[in-house]
């Protein structure tokens, strides 16, 4: 089984202070994998390296196409998506509202296709503030699921 994404002595910074100092991992295809490891032990951050938000070197490659010195958006058109652990949404808005700043006007996924795998969202798609909470990650996923 050939590695779907394949990352060897990967380095990467924050500015000067650099958090991964030769980080090796490869993917299979259908595998799921877990990061665990206590704060600060840099999963956040390789993370953000796969997705080109950090400085890196090393290698890292989906598909067999580097990764290393692309811009994010062109990272995210080769299927890779990224849910912050933030939970940026706007509270003053319905989850529909929320759902729907996310949506790009011209893609195959509505808004029924995210009610679809997230269907707690459809129950509580005019629900504001303290149900957001609970349910950003969904607003998160539906994000990086449905419009890469």
């Amino acid at each position: 089984m050939a590695d779907v994404l394949q990352i060897q002595d990967l380095r990467a910074w924050y500015g000067a202070a650099q958090v991964l100092h030769g980080t090796h991992l490869s993917i299979g295809e259908g595998e799921a994998v877990a990061l665990i490891g206590r704060n600060g032990s840099g999963r956040s951050t390789l993370a953000k390296a796969i997705m080109g938000f950090v400085r890196c070197e090393g290698v890292m490659r989906y598909r067999g196409k580097s990764l290393i010195g692309l811009r994010p958006y062109r990272i995210a058109r080769l299927g890779i998506g990224y849910v912050p652990e933030t939970r940026d949404v706007f509270p003053a808005l319905t989850v529909r509202e929320n759902l729907l700043l996310g949506e790009k006007k011209v893609t195959r996924f509505k808004i029924d296709d995210t009610y679809d795998v997230f269907p707690a969202l459809r129950e509580r798609a005019n629900v504001k503030r303290e149900a957001l909470r609970r349910i950003a990650r969904c607003v998160s996923a539906r994000r990086a699921y449905f419009d890469n």
